[in-house]
């Protein structure tokens, strides 16, 4: 909604020598057009004026195809995390978690009801999606993440970001999603930041040196 804001993606970087016929493959994340998922692994919002699917990743390898379709890390460079959705619901505005670094960003939430229900819906790590968190209740009724997709909600929540592994979604009614994580274990020297990108995602090549 107007009122509470989805997660910044992050930021990834690194260097690779590359073979002479070398393919790049480039995949640039995009962000969350209303209860849609932004490209690349955003997950889905329900729909509800109030929620907002989350922000896609971007990623560079040597294979074709998003995220998600690599299934692992083989020939994969590096990933930048996308941000989690944002909701808004009971005068309570639950921000999205910032995406990207080494674990993605957990969900916020102020005024209102806040900060129930807690603890605030999970990011994805480097091994693993954010796991959404049980209610007062007992009940599970968010979505984990997943190798390289956000959760997508099947209650009125907010999506999780794309990422390495994505972030969840919120509890029912309630919560913004998980931001995703990054990923640099396919160069050398590199670097990550989280939550440092608004809107779409952004990728750049730079020629260090022809050998």
């Amino acid at each position: 909604s107007s009122m509470a804001a989805g997660g910044y993606g992050g930021y990834a970087a690194g260097n690779v020598q590359l073979a002479a016929g070398t393919v790049v493959y480039i995949c640039v994340g995009g962000t969350t057009a209303g209860n849609a998922g932004g490209y690349n692994g955003g997950g889905n919002a329900r729909n509800s004026d109030n929620d907002r699917g989350g922000g896609g990743a971007t990623h560079m390898g040597t294979r074709n195809g998003i995220l998600a379709q690599y299934g692992s890390t083989a020939g994969l460079y590096l990933a930048a995390g996308g941000g989690g959705g944002s909701a808004y619901r009971y005068y309570t505005v639950y921000n999205g978690g910032t995406g990207g670094g080494t674990n993605g960003g957990a969900a916020t939430s102020s005024g209102g009801d806040a900060p129930w229900p807690a603890p605030a819906t999970q990011g994805g790590s480097q091994t693993a999606g954010g796991q959404p968190f049980a209610s007062n209740i007992g009940s599970v009724e968010g979505v984990a993440g997943s190798f390289g997709q956000g959760g997508s909600s099947t209650s009125h929540t907010a999506g999780g970001g794309g990422g390495l592994y994505g972030g969840a979604t919120g509890l029912a009614y309630s919560c913004g999603g998980g931001g995703g994580s990054g990923y640099t274990g396919g160069v050398a020297g590199g670097s990550m930041q989280n939550g440092v990108n608004a809107g779409n995602g952004r990728a750049a090549v730079t020629l260090v040196a022809i050998s």
